[in-house]
């Protein structure tokens, strides 16, 4: 049993011993490990698309919206409906919300802000974050990414 135990100790070990002398070999490797085929990233170019400043804005007694999303020159239509139909879908939401639950006699006035930030803007790809915050009443408001 004792001679089974000594054995894999010393096959652990020389395994050890091999990735260390591998990683802590200088020069280049003699084997490079290559990306897969098709999944090569390539530098994206840095000139930022021409943006512009979509909002929708509604107010009256006891409701605030206030949604601003971008529109960008020069892209695939999908991508500029992609942001209208969220900023849309968030407004009608948030109206279907509060003509449901507001109380005449709400103390606060039920809200709806989206702002968001472009993270990158290249012609290779768009990235931008939203944040939401949204309050209907409850103890405080929402606030959410996307």
């Amino acid at each position: 049993m004792e001679k089974k135990k000594l054995g894999y100790i010393v096959i652990v070990a020389a395994i050890l011993a091999l990735g260390l002398a591998i990683v802590f070999t200088p020069g280049k490797s003699k084997h490079p490990i290559a990306p897969p085929t098709g999944l090569v990233a390539t530098k994206p170019t840095v000139a930022l698309l021409v943006k512009n400043d979509k909002k929708i804005t509604q107010s009256n007694k006891s409701i605030e919206v206030s949604v601003v999303y971008p529109e960008f020159d020069n892209v695939p239509a999908f991508i500029n409906t992609t942001f209208a139909d969220f900023a849309k879908s968030e407004v009608d939401n948030f109206n279907s919300l509060h003509l449901e639950e507001i109380p005449t006699s709400a103390p606060a006035d039920y809200f709806l802000t989206i702002t968001y930030d472009v993270d990158q803007a290249n012609t290779q790809y768009i990235s931008i974050v939203f944040t939401t915050r949204l309050d209907t009443g409850g103890a405080h408001p929402n606030e959410y990414f996307r």
